[in-house]
């Protein structure tokens, strides 16, 4: 359980001693109930169970490969998808599935792809880190055998191991930018101005006077 009881009290019933001793009680019976989870429910606890339960679960679901020595987290694997292995067993998908379940990575070629006798088919299957003894070929045959269809024949099957690494190739970068000074040296200059021209008129007119009669 990720939370108690106790836990979820306000603070208004936390300092109650009625209700503190009710929580606790609670929460010793739920722990309780939840202990019992793997026998009633096994497939909501699969992640939590361990031998024997492991090996009964494995014989009350009638798992075809089944290996004492194999690590708890490989069973619960195999035991995982041991219900869809069954429901599609005779397919190619089953068949690949029960391999994949036992740690193993498999490659299904039928027969039309590579213009074999009809109903054959050929296995590739990469045992990765567990190694390719006589153990494992063993098991491998086993899986095929109990998953494929009834007429379908093994033509071919391919074991190899393969693995994986890291390689380091450090990778060095520098930028820079880079700049020419030069004395400055002025740009043509270009002196832009309007030409205006105005014209003026004068006109006067002369008037001479005289005293009267100066002319007669």
């Amino acid at each position: 359980m990720s939370r108690r009881v106790v836990d979820l009290l306000p603070s208004s019933l936390a300092g109650d001693a009625a209700m503190l001793a009710a929580a606790e009680m609670l929460d010793a019976e739920f722990a309780r109930v939840d202990a019992l989870m793997p026998l009633v429910a096994p497939w909501q606890a699969l992640e939590r169970l361990t031998e024997p339960m492991l090996s009964a679960l494995a014989a009350e679901c009638a798992v075809d490969v089944w290996e004492p020595q194999w690590s708890d987290g490989r069973k619960r694997t195999v035991l995982a998808s041991a219900l869809s292995v069954h429901r599609r067993k005779g397919t190619a998908r089953a068949v690949v599935d029960g391999l994949t379940a036992m740690g193993f990575r498999a490659r299904h070629v039928n027969w039309p792809e590579y213009d074999g006798t009809p109903y054959t088919f050929r296995l590739e299957v990469d045992v990765l880190d567990q190694g390719a003894d006589a153990a494992a070929y063993g098991q491998i045959l086993r899986s095929i055998d109990e998953t494929k269809a009834g007429r379908s024949h093994l033509d071919r099957l391919d074991v190899y191991l393969s693995g994986q690494g890291r390689v380091a190739a450090p990778v060095a970068a520098q930028v820079g930018v880079s700049l020419d000074v030069y004395p400055w040296i002025p740009e043509d200059q270009n002196i832009a101005g309007g030409l205006r021209s105005g014209a003026g008129l004068a006109v006067y007119t002369i008037i001479d006077i005289e005293p009267q009669g100066a002319g007669a």
